[in-house]
């Protein structure tokens, strides 16, 4: 069966900010130092908030400037809609989303389309690799 793709890929090499901010074991952890995935710099892992024992994706310095971002976009944000502008349920926890690195507001989604965004690195090209394999494996 062959893909159906929806977007082309402008640009390949984006490094896409998941807005959630997500507790990770995966980023690169030595000797007391952990690897920040905003900036990419080798911080010690007292320059990151914990949380039950495990360091924060991002350093204390980038995580406050994204919640700085965050508190900007709220202040734009029109009144929140009747559902999600993504899946348009009626959602259990409202979230301000913002373009990643900006404090320019996107929309107000769920909890869970913003994770799921998240996952697919706020990119088209993420989402349309998630369609095409979706769409490929349809019953």
């Amino acid at each position: 069966m062959s893909q159906l793709f929806l977007f082309k890929d402008t640009n390949s090499n984006s490094e896409d900010i998941i807005e959630e901010e997500i507790i990770t074991e995966e980023a690169t952890i030595s000797n007391d130092l952990k690897i920040c995935r905003i900036c990419n710099l080798e911080k010690s892992i007292d320059d990151f908030h914990l949380d039950r024992g495990k360091a924060y994706s991002k350093c204390k310095e980038c995580f406050s400037e994204y919640q700085k971002n965050l508190r900007i976009a709220k202040k734009s944000a029109p009144d929140k809609p009747t559902v999600c502008e993504c899946c348009h349920k009626i959602p259990d926890k409202w979230v301000c989303d913002h373009y990643p690195d900006t404090d320019i507001f996107r929309g107000w989604i769920c909890s869970n389309c913003n994770l799921a965004a998240g996952y697919m690195d706020d990119s088209y090209h993420g989402a349309a690799k998630l369609f095409n394999y979706l769409y490929q494996r349809k019953a």
